[in-house]
């Protein structure tokens, strides 16, 4: 971020922050504000739950374009690494798809003030950025992330819902399901990810 923004940009939140609490009878002391928002910038247990992903994987991709169809399969490789002093995960995507070569890159992290897992991805196949927001198993073996993004048929937004299942140290399993009136109507793809030693 350019040095001159990131003041503006933090003077910003800082103004919506209060204004947002304008209309309550006690507005924070600026020691609250300050602490809710040294909170929300440390990262916690949460973001240790995601150390389980860090590392390079290979992986082995069924997708479904139909319901009914054959998967089509291909390989890649993805590379997770934490950025920002631990406060997010960054995914680099290599492989195939459709027969072309494909690209991808995310960002995962917890929303402490949300207290919910997001993240945002993007790829050689669309313009679109996927949205996801979702939440972790109380044994911390299996995320589920909701996500939103554009249909290139339609145009229209549309939901999908991603499962991703640590099966051990070494591999882990997302499956993603497309999602209707909040309901997973059909598989969409499965990836599988092992662990290169």
């Amino acid at each position: 971020m350019h040095k001159f923004l990131a003041p503006i940009t933090l003077l910003s939140l800082l103004a919506v922050g209060c204004s947002s609490t304008s209309s309550k009878s006690a507005q924070p002391s600026q020691e609250e504000m300050m602490a809710a928002w040294q909170r929300a910038a440390t990262p916690g247990p949460e973001h240790r739950a995601l150390d389980a992903f860090v590392g390079t994987w290979r992986t082995a991709v069924s997708m479904w374009w139909s319901p009914d169809g054959p998967p089509e399969i291909s390989t890649g490789t993805m590379t997770n690494a934490w950025a920002l002093d631990g406060h997010h995960l960054e995914q680099r995507y290599n492989g195939t798809a459709g027969g072309q070569p494909f690209q991808g890159q995310g960002t995962w992290g917890f929303d402490i003030a949300a207290g919910e897992y997001n993240g945002m991805w993007i790829d050689t196949m669309s313009t679109s950025m996927m949205v996801s927001r979702g939440k972790r198993s109380t044994d911390g073996k299996t995320f589920v992330m909701t996500s939103t993004n554009t249909d290139p048929v339609t145009g229209k937004r549309v939901s999908s819902e991603e499962e991703i299942v640590i099966e051990s140290p070494d591999r882990h399993t997302m499956t993603s399901y497309l999602v209707e009136n909040g309901k997973r109507v059909s598989k969409t793809m499965q990836i599988v990810y092992e662990r290169v030693r």
